[in-house]
């Protein structure tokens, strides 16, 4: 029976590769405004090329529509196997860095595609490597592409003060600056 939902949303996540942030926020339905930019609480960022996340659907199953939201300037690889061992990519997701900044959606569909484990990652390209949502479904759903939910902004936290051990290289060339220009003044008034 094919689920009428996004066949990741209920998938074991299987495998994880050097991944930044809950893999589940990368399926669960919701995705971010378009152009914005990534946000560990709104899904996953890749640290390396070869960074991947992993599922097992449960059985076998035909996939005939998948959706990401993703950086703009990465590409991705959507891949499928049938034994969890050997992945074959029915993907590569596109760069789509001309349609504009931050992330952004892609969507395809395919026909006779089917597998029990699904591969997402290894990007591709000079973005943050950050995926906000995707989603496969084995059959297309009427609303084709429906984008994710967007979720609401977060609220950034309030900013702590800062205290001496936590100064940028901004902050120590100006007051390196203002400490050379008040010797060069006790200087010139001890000479007076």
């Amino acid at each position: 029976a094919c689920p009428p939902r996004n066949l990741l949303a209920t998938a074991r996540l299987v495998d994880s590769l050097d991944v930044e942030g809950s893999p589940r926020l990368a399926v669960d339905g919701a995705g971010v405004a378009e152009g914005t930019t990534w946000r560990a609480e709104s899904g996953v960022r890749f640290l390396t090329a070869a960074g991947s996340l992993t599922f097992d659907l449960g059985a076998d199953m035909p996939i005939a529509a998948a959706l990401v939201q993703g950086d703009a300037w990465n590409g991705f690889s959507l891949q499928v196997s049938d034994d969890g061992a050997a992945f074959r990519e029915i993907w590569a997701v596109p760069k789509v860095g001309a349609q504009g900044r931050g992330m952004q959606l892609r969507s395809t569909l395919f026909s006779g595609v089917h597998g029990r484990f699904v591969r997402f990652g290894e990007a591709m390209g000079n973005g943050s490597r950050s995926l906000s949502e995707v989603q496969l479904f084995c059959e297309i759903p009427i609303d084709w592409p429906a984008p994710p939910v967007v979720t609401a902004e977060a609220p950034s936290p309030p900013s702590s003060p800062r205290s001496w051990h936590h100064l940028t290289r901004h902050d120590t060339n100006i007051l390196k600056a203002l400490l050379a220009f008040l010797g060069a003044a006790l200087l010139w008034w001890g000479l007076v």
